[in-house]
């Protein structure tokens, strides 16, 4: 009777600290890569086109004052870093992603149209004014989500499209911010 409770006391050790490890694997994740945990700020959220959970989170390291992490988190709730981008000399940091989204077929028979959906986010802090486009300096086809609290911005730059190369690599927003006069030089 007594290794029947030891073992059923063994069990529920390992399953409590099985889903400890698990709700706390974000952490640790983000610790083992040398990120801070204390200052994280989630700024997207998704699905990979495998259905595992993406998050994108702006971070600092000890190196860096802005770090961009893209995060997956697998089928047994573990996350892992997949890439991260420390900000640049201008006080910038870019992460992009792309995901597909659609796939079009008229004909059972035809070759069928994929499209893609990417992504981009820029995250600073050196903004002197609110952060703002002039008709005509985003494409028509790319959405724009703009977050901003004090000298802190990040920007959410989203299309569609059905080729290999994504349409955000030709927009160059620290220039356009420099240009808008947004950001310190």
């Amino acid at each position: 009777m007594k290794k029947i409770h030891l073992v059923i006391l063994a069990i529920l050790i390992l399953v409590f600290v099985f889903i400890t490890i698990t709700k706390g694997s974000f952490s640790i994740t983000l610790w083992r890569a040398g990120f801070s945990s204390a200052n994280i700020q989630t700024l997207a959220r998704s699905f990979d086109d495998n259905g595992n959970e993406i998050k994108i989170i702006k971070t600092n390291s000890k190196k860096n004052d802005i770090v961009l992490v893209y995060l997956v988190k697998n089928k047994f709730g573990f996350w892992k870093v997949g890439y991260f981008t420390p900000s640049s000399s201008n006080k910038l940091a870019v992460i992009g992603w792309m995901r597909w989204s659609a796939v079009r077929r008229f004909k059972a028979d035809e070759d069928p149209l994929f499209e893609a959906e990417y992504h981009k986010i820029y995250y600073g802090n050196n903004a002197i004014k609110r952060i703002e486009f002039l008709p005509g300096q985003i494409p028509e086809n790319v959405a724009v989500s703009i977050w901003q609290a004090g000298k802190e911005y990040y920007i959410h730059l989203v299309c569609f499209g059905t080729g290999d190369a994504s349409p955000l690599n030709s927009i160059n927003i620290h220039s356009l911010l420099l240009k808008n006069k947004c950001l310190a030089n």
